[in-house]
């Protein structure tokens, strides 16, 4: 029998990389990524509204010619 169990040995490390984790709170020390992050989804967000704007106003325009040849 081992003098020091490996998997309580295991078990105990991950425990300590995760309080240590969880402790840290990466947003506060790095505020420039997170304020890059919010940009970005800004900027994908409208990005993704233009394209569904442009889509539906096509997609009237075809159903106004489609009512106008009937």
């Amino acid at each position: 029998m081992p003098a020091i169990n490996p998997i309580v040995t295991r078990n105990l490390a991950s425990r300590a990389v995760t309080n240590h984790l969880a402790k840290r709170n990466w947003a506060k020390d790095e505020a420039g990524v997170v304020v890059v992050l919010c940009i970005v989804f800004v900027v994908f967000a409208s990005a993704i509204g233009i394209q569904v704007m442009k889509a539906m106003k096509r997609k009237k325009e075809r159903a106004a010619i489609a009512a106008t040849k009937a």
